[in-house]
């Protein structure tokens, strides 16, 4: 019963991380950012080294997550549950794993 009710969650999740691509992709070429992997749910994006890129690539992610998030949620019984979004930016995902990174966005 158990797997029956976590399905139709992370059935859901991952059509917000699908739109959330869909809506950012767009916006992430004009910045010359490539969209290289996604793992779970952490995006791994190669950005060129500018602090000023990754805050726009940062901003739109967190966006894109929302506008996504209010999308899909549209579809669900409950309605009003938060959606936190958190970008980290870094030279290395393991890096960022462990807690080191260089770029910081967070909304809550």
């Amino acid at each position: 019963m158990t797997d029956q009710l976590n399905i139709e969650n992370q059935g859901t999740g991952s059509e917000v991380a699908k739109l959330a691509q869909h809506y950012m992709y767009p916006e992430l070429k004009s910045l010359d950012c490539h969209i290289q992997d996604f793992i779970h749910d952490s995006w791994i994006i190669d950005t060129p080294n500018d602090p000023e890129i990754y805050g726009l690539a940062a901003e739109l992610m967190a966006r894109a997550m929302q506008e996504a998030w209010v999308e899909v949620t549209k579809q669900v019984l409950i309605k009003d549950i938060p959606m936190p979004v958190k970008v980290l930016g870094g030279y290395h995902w393991g890096d960022i794993e462990a807690g080191s990174y260089t770029y910081k966005y967070e909304v809550a």
